[in-house]
C-alpha cells in the first residue's frame, strides 16, 4: 500500500465511523421513535385538521339553525372536544331523526373526534338497535313522522322496555316553558349545547 493510499484511507475513516455511529443510533432508537414520537406527530397533525373541520361544521350548523352562538362559546366547545377525544373515541351514540339531513353537520363533528354514530329514522328502528347494541347516549328529535311528541313517546317506550340510556333531545322548535322532559338528560336546539351534553355523558361515565 502506497503512502498516498494510506493517507486517503485515513481521511475517510472519520466519515465511515460517523456513518456507523448514526446507523447504530437509528437502530437503537427506532423502537421509541416508532412507538412514541411518530404517533404524537401524527396526532398533532390530525388535531390541526380536526380543529379546522370542527370550526367549519360548527359554523354550518349554526347558520342552518339560524341561532346565535358567540365566538367565546364556540371556542369553549372546541377546546373541550379536543381535550375529551380519548373519551369520545370510545363512545357509541344512537341518533334518531326522521330527516337525517337535519343533523349532517352535527354528526360529522362527533365522528371527526372518534364518536361512533348510528343514525336511524324511526322509533321502531331505534328500539330494535337499542335492544341489540350497547350505546352510551341516545339523541332524538321530538316531532317525528308527523307526531309532535313522538320523541317523548319513544322515551316512554324505552323505559317501559327497560332500555335505560341517557337521552338528549335535539330539536329546532322547543317549548321552553315545559322544561326538560322527565327522565331526559337534556334538551337543546343549539349545536354547542348538544356537544357539551355528549361530553358530559362521556366524562360522567368515564367510558
Amino acid at each position: 500500500m502506497t503512502p498516498e493510499v494510506a493517507i486517503e484511507i485515513i481521511k475517510i475513516i472519520p466519515g465511515i465511523l460517523w456513518f456507523i455511529f448514526v446507523v447504530i443510533l437509528v437502530i437503537r432508537l427506532y423502537g421509541p421513535i416508532k412507538t412514541e414520537l411518530l404517533p404524537h406527530l401524527r396526532e398533532l397533525k390530525v388535531l390541526g385538521v380536526e380543529a379546522t373541520f370542527i370550526r367549519e361544521e360548527l359554523e354550518k350548523a349554526t347558520r342552518k339553525q339560524e341561532t346565535e352562538i358567540s365566538q367565546e362559546a364556540r371556542s369553549k366547545v372546541e377546546r373541550r372536544l379536543h381535550r375529551d377525544i380519548p373519551l369520545l373515541r370510545k363512545m357509541r351514540v344512537l341518533w334518531v331523526d326522521d330527516n337525517p339531513d337535519n343533523i349532517t353537520y352535527e354528526s360529522r363533528i362527533l365522528r371527526s373526534v372518534g364518536v361512533h354514530v348510528d343514525v336511524v329514522t324511526s322509533t321502531e328502528q331505534a328500539l330494535s338497535m337499542l335492544s341489540q347494541n350497547g350505546y352510551d347516549l341516545v339523541i332524538s328529535d321530538i316531532a317525528r313522522d308527523g307526531v309532535l311528541d313522538e320523541g317523548l313517546r319513544f322515551l316512554s317506550e324505552m323505559r317501559r322496555r327497560g332500555l335505560y340510556h341517557p337521552i338528549v333531545f335535539y330539536a329546532g322548535a322547543i317549548d321552553w316553558d315545559r322544561g326538560t322532559p322527565p327522565y331526559a338528560f337534556g334538551i337543546t336546539n343549539r349545536v354547542d349545547h348538544l356537544l357539551h351534553y355528549v361530553m358530559d355523558i362521556a366524562e360522567r361515565e368515564k367510558i
